[in-house]
């Protein structure tokens, strides 16, 4: 029988998803030293469709610096063992500007086109 997850198996999705910083990336803008995830949906039946035209789980990421930048050497995961699972790529972001990352696997790092990690969030 399948069920759908609880909220308690959600509340665990969501602490083991990390954004981590590294200062190991060294990027051509100045590197934001601010940004949160602001939204999230690990379950997405009816919104947003992808380039591909398929409904896949989403992080949305706020920049709340307060000035413009980017990126880079930024991560996110969803393994608390692995903080630097899928490394964003040195794409910028104005002041309060949000991006949103596809969390698929389809694993697509091109800041010219949308962003999608290397693993899913729903279970």
């Amino acid at each position: 029988m399948i069920q759908k997850p609880s909220i308690f198996s959600l509340f665990l999705i969501v602490a083991a998803l990390f954004i981590s910083f590294s200062d190991t990336y060294v990027a051509s803008a100045a590197t934001l030293n601010d940004a949160i995830i602001s939204e999230f949906v690990a379950d997405n039946d009816d919104g947003i469709v992808d380039e591909d035209g398929d409904r896949e789980d989403w992080i949305e990421i706020w920049n709340t610096s307060g000035e413009a930048g980017d990126l880079g050497g930024w991560y996110l995961t969803d393994d608390p063992k692995n903080l630097t699972k899928w490394q964003l790529p040195a794409i910028e972001m104005t002041s309060g500007g949000y991006l949103v990352v596809f969390a698929s696997g389809k694993d697509r790092e091109n800041a010219a086109s949308e962003l999608h990690t290397n693993f899913s969030l729903h279970l």
